[in-house]
């Protein structure tokens, strides 16, 4: 397969092949009685761990601190069986307290988006203040970061990304209704990773977009679930478990990486020490 060179001006020939990212299937797809009594399971576990958080400590960055107390950022794969898995190179978590100020900003905003009409201009609004970015809708193809094997995957192409965007926000509007809220907001947040539609901000503005369905819905009324930190120390393991989805139609990985989200979180909040244990 060629590519044409924008800088030389000549054909080169291409070594790592692409996979075509599909479009993440309609919710219902994934409404099975399966997913479902693990995402009400997932439901009554958050909002028993909204008791357990102070009001006026920045969630991402209280994760963060707690993560790097228990080492949990030099043991690749510690905190989940699952993680090791995972090909990625070992991340600091450190990148989240250099974005402290951003973090806070965009957690306190989430009670205020989740009781109106949340629309594109809000969206940028959060985008922004997530990645210090323009939120500007990307014009030109995306792709991920090429694995060991040199594959590298693209996401959808950029003239689908702001219909696909209209579905996303479509379907936040509807998580007041009640029904099964964090499986709406895992659809929410992987459809926005699968659609991919800025040049930076992608994953930390789809997981505030996962709670700020949890604060429409009657789980919680805040930011609950701090995943930019959690997903940093799980070392590519939320990468594995969103592509798993994305390419193979499967929220099994998703729900248990949730699973482990959550139980981090209690200990966390609790300021307990890391013996997380899997099952």
């Amino acid at each position: 397969m060629g590519f044409r060179s924008v800088e030389s001006g000549h054909w080169n020939f291409m070594t790592r092949p692409i996979i075509q990212m599909p479009l993440l299937k309609p919710l219902a797809f994934f409404c099975t009685d399966e997913n479902l009594t693990q995402s009400k399971i997932l439901d009554d576990s958050l909002r028993t761990l909204r008791q357990c958080r102070g009001p006026d400590a920045s969630v991402e960055v209280t994760m963060s601190h707690w993560m790097m107390k228990n080492g949990v950022q030099t043991e690749p794969y510690s905190w989940s069986v699952l993680a090791k898995l995972s090909r990625s190179k070992p991340r600091r978590l450190k990148t989240i307290l250099t974005r402290s100020e951003s973090f806070k900003i965009a957690e306190k905003v989430i009670p205020e988006f989740s009781t109106r009409m949340f629309d594109h201009a809000k969206l940028v609004q959060l985008a922004t203040f997530v990645s210090n970015g323009s939120g500007e809708i990307r014009k030109s193809e995306a792709f991920t970061q090429p694995d060991r094997d040199g594959m590298r995957t693209r996401f959808i192409r950029s003239q689908m990304v702001m219909s696909r965007i209209e579905e996303i926000l479509e379907a936040i509007n509807e998580s007041g209704n009640g029904q099964h809220p964090s499986l709406r907001a895992i659809w929410v947040m992987l459809a926005f990773l699968n659609c991919h539609p800025y040049a930076d901000g992608n994953g930390r503005t789809a997981k505030f977009l996962f709670n700020l369905i949890l604060a429409k819905s009657d789980i919680s009324s805040e930011y609950l679930l701090p995943l930019s930190s959690i997903t940093l120390g799980s070392q590519g393991f939320f990468e594995i478990c969103a592509r798993r989805a994305q390419l193979q139609d499967s929220f099994d990985m998703i729900l248990k990486f949730l699973e482990t989200a959550i139980a981090l979180t209690k200990m966390c909040f609790e300021d307990q020490p890391y013996v997380f244990q899997t099952r």
